[in-house]
């Protein structure tokens, strides 16, 4: 059970380091990085980055019409939204990512 947190918290480790690489390369370019930036910030748990990263990066596969791709992605953005605190800022960004979902949702049926 040790070896399996050890290895679990070595991972999380890890792609919390890949999201602070990212974001130190060069910030105009986070925006090619959206997608890959909520994977590694959701993985790493760090939940406040995966909320705003998720949420941008479903934004983005919608407009490229990856409408179910666009739908897990915010769904992670919510599963993020619901670790942190319930503060203003994180109901209405909650608020904004069920609007952007319900529209993928109507794209996908």
């Amino acid at each position: 059970m040790a070896y399996h947190s050890l290895v679990q918290d070595r991972r999380r480790e890890v792609h919390a380091r890949v999201v602070t690489g990212l974001e130190l390369q060069n910030d105009a370019s986070l925006g090619e990085h959206v997608e890959m930036l909520a994977h590694h910030a959701a993985r790493g748990q760090l939940w406040q980055k995966a909320a705003a990263y998720c949420h941008d990066a479903g934004r983005r596969l919608s407009d490229r019409s990856a409408y179910r791709q666009a739908a897990e992605t915010l769904e992670q953005a919510l599963e993020a939204i619901s670790r942190l605190p319930e503060e203003r800022a994180t109901l209405e960004r909650g608020l904004d990512v069920r609007l952007d979902l319900t529209i993928v949702s109507r794209e996908i049926s």
